[in-house]
């Protein structure tokens, strides 16, 4: 579940991180992720997540992430 997006400077632009609850894991257990990297890892959530602002439960925690 997506719980909170912030604005963070990436080199002379802006980038978006996104907080994520990952299935199973408690939500004080929720990290950031880069916007584009979950784009890449999860391309099933382009119309959901990234697009019309929705908030997508079930997220499978990439150990690499």
């Amino acid at each position: 579940m997506i719980l909170n997006r912030r604005m963070i400077k990436k080199g002379q632009r802006a980038g978006v991180e996104m907080l994520v609850q990952w299935k199973g894991m408690a939500s004080e257990d929720a990290t950031w992720v880069d916007r584009d990297e979950l784009k890449r890892r999860f391309p099933t959530l382009e119309g959901k997540l990234f697009s019309s602002g929705e908030i997508c439960d079930g997220l499978e925690r990439d150990p690499s992430l």
